[in-house]
């Protein structure tokens, strides 16, 4: 099958007409009368019978139906947005290196560096690269199937520029592209295509034998210049508001939201029925508004045979999803949420011997005070380090003694902090315990300590309500059955409990 591709716009007049609403479904006349000139609208389809003879129109009848009825359910049920690919490569981090001094004289020793010779924030700059969008499909919101298949690069054979002029949206040539920060967006488009053919008197106007579907691409200004401020918005719809404390006859435990379902269904627009825009001479049309695919700041407007080249890319924020089955499924099971994906102590099960459990404890020689053990906890993606460094008691170790009378006189194991492993950019990956290397030495190795012989159980509480991944949602934490890891059973949050006896030395 051939590819789809990115629509030349070279020859074509960029400035878009007004765009003709589509045809609408009437509410209809029980009255018993010839409805033969009656306009049905878009509810008008063929019947079929021995003998009918097809006209052209009625091909076109038959085909407007089809593909408006296959575009409503693309609208009102599937949604808009991008289902798959569309993505924008980002340009390369480049730092600006300090010119290099020159060497003092023999003899004398150079001046420290000072805090102006190392890089700065502002000196960091993006390499410029050619602004290009991979393949992929995505729907609009009038259920337009936007597909391509093969990565296009922007420039001025397949990229408009938005402007709002009285009131319009109009598509003007990129030549006028100035650089700044603007929303790239895909639309749907068609033209004719194959030989145009006349009646025999050409009476008519001439025609076109097939009509080419494809894609071209957008570019509208966004006021705030800024462009990695806040000037890129969320591409998702908010939540829906809390409104009235909806109830019907249907709330029981199992239709608990019926009423607050069909609030929300009485509420939400119907899908945009509008035909694609007809462009100048009849040589485009194109859907409006498209889909948002990223912001990009633009430092330099395409030549005749040059790409438009940018320096900074989003490509996430404005983009909307269309959520497919599969990414239901997998939001439903929390495959979203960060995990517990290992413990050190993961294999002590049941019982451990005491040299064993006191080897993650002991201190090496010459460690600080918040001794950093070996009971290790690593995560399936960043968390914020500030709760780990603010709050060690996230973390419960309790040992469990028996006394004489066969009651367990728990101990708390005293905490110093939690340490981060490889910390950048304020999130880390996993942690160790640290406890200060005095009470191990005090506690752990001494004969009458309270541990010494062992005979004890261990609990360990990891509450994974106060950590925070790199997105700000609590970890997943719930144990699964006897496994210690992955954690996790869906939701956020929750305590990772595991607990192993330390056996008699």
């Amino acid at each position: 099958m051939a590819a789809r591709l990115a629509l030349d716009l070279r020859k074509v007049w960029i400035w878009a007409r007004s765009c003709a609403s589509a045809p609408k479904r009437r509410v209809m006349d029980m009255s018993c009368k010839d409805d033969a000139k009656t306009d049905c609208g878009a509810g008008l389809r063929n019947r079929f019978f021995p003998k009918k003879r097809m006209l052209a129109r009625d091909f076109d009848i038959e085909q407007r139906y089809s593909i408006g009825r296959r575009r409503l359910v693309n609208a009102a049920v599937l949604g808009h947005g991008v289902v798959y690919g569309l993505s924008v490569p980002h340009p390369a981090e480049e730092i600006d290196r300090p010119t290099t001094t020159e060497a003092p004289p023999t003899g004398q020793e150079a001046d420290p560096p000072t805090q102006s010779d190392a890089p700065r924030a502002s000196e960091t700059r993006m390499e410029p690269i050619p602004l290009v969008v991979r393949a992929g499909f995505a729907l609009d919101a009038a259920g337009h199937e936007i597909l391509f298949e093969e990565d296009a690069t922007l420039g001025i054979e397949n990229t408009a520029v938005f402007v709002e002029s009285s009131g319009k949206w109009c598509l003007r040539k990129i030549e006028k592209l100035k650089p700044g920060c603007y929303m790239l967006a895909v639309h749907y488009a068609e033209r004719g295509a194959g030989e145009t053919v006349t009646d025999w008197c050409g009476c008519s106007e001439p025609e076109r034998t097939h009509l080419c579907e494809g894609v071209i691409f957008s570019l509208r200004l966004l006021k705030d210049s800024r462009c990695e401020d806040d000037c890129c918005a969320c591409g998702e719809p908010a939540c829906p508001g809390g409104g009235e404390c909806a109830s019907d006859k249907c709330e029981n435990e199992n239709h608990r939201a019926h009423a607050k379902l069909v609030e929300w269904a009485s509420t939400r627009p119907a899908p945009d029925s509008a035909a694609p825009c007809e462009l100048k001479d009849m040589c485009l049309h194109v859907g409006l508004p498209g889909v948002h695919l990223a912001c990009v700041r633009i430092i330099e407007g395409p030549g005749e045979c040059e790409p438009i080249k940018v320096d900074w890319v989003d490509d996430s924020s404005p983009k909307r999803v269309v959520k497919t089955n599969d990414s239901l499924y997998d939001l439903i099971r929390g495959c979203d949420l960060t995990r517990i994906i290992d413990v050190s102590w993961k294999h002590w099960v049941e019982e451990v011997a005491l040299n064993d459990f006191t080897t993650f404890l002991e201190p090496p020689a010459g460690s600080d005070p918040a001794h950093k053990t070996g009971f290790r906890v690593e995560f399936s993606r960043p968390v914020k380090v500030e709760a780990l460094k603010r709050r060690p008691d996230i973390v419960g170790f309790t040992f469990l003694k028996t006394d004489r009378s066969g009651w367990f006189d728990p101990l708390r194991l005293p905490i110093l902090a939690l340490i981060p492993e490889a910390e950048e950019n304020g999130m880390t990956r996993a942690f160790n315990i640290g406890v200060e290397s005095g009470w191990i030495t005090e506690e752990v190795k001494a004969r009458d300590s309270a541990l010494s012989g062992g005979r004890f159980a261990i609990e360990i509480e990891i509450r994974c309500d106060l950590i925070e991944d790199c997105v700000g949602v609590p970890v997943d934490g719930n144990a699964r059955g006897m496994a210690l890891v992955p954690s996790g059973n869906g939701t956020p949050g929750g305590t990772h409990f595991s607990c192993f006896r330390v056996a008699a030395k």
